[in-house]
């Protein structure tokens, strides 16, 4: 199957100053679950409660910067995972090519971030307390 006329155009994402990544992949995250709850997915869907999770979890670390990098690596951790990924959103989603677009578009994103900055974020270490109140939470005890 040919994919020239795949309406992803997104050709110059190095235009995007280092600083705006972040707000371009959250941007980008919101349009994904935007576009597959406009196309009757479920908000019990995987496609969205993983994109959901994807921002949560950048709103809630210390350092979101950091952790889109690391999300970068770990997705793609070279140029062939990119195609690769490109050719299976492809593949699924043939006959919604703007659900397709918006999930290309945040796999475009990642793939520009500039490879120096892809590190792991650095962790947020806890108090005494605030370790054993995330114990009692992990183990369901209401204290």
């Amino acid at each position: 199957m040919k994919h020239d006329s795949f309406p992803f155009t997104n050709k110059h994402p190095e235009l995007i100053k280092p600083e705006m990544y972040l707000a371009e992949i959250i941007k980008a995250l919101k349009g994904i679950i935007l576009a597959g709850l406009q196309d009757g997915y479920s908000k019990e869907s995987y496609l969205i409660k993983n994109h959901v999770n994807y921002l949560k979890k950048i709103e809630s670390a210390n350092n979101p910067e950091g952790y889109i990098c690391y999300t970068a690596k770990k997705l793609l951790p070279n140029e062939e995972s990119y195609y690769e990924k490109i050719a299976k959103i492809r593949a699924k989603y043939p006959f919604n090519p703007d659900l397709a677009f918006r999930i290309i578009k945040v796999y475009d994103l990642y793939k520009h971030i500039p490879k120096e900055t892809k590190e792991a974020p650095p962790r947020r270490k806890l108090t005494e307390d605030e370790a054993e109140d995330v114990l009692d939470e992990l183990l369901g005890n209401k204290l």
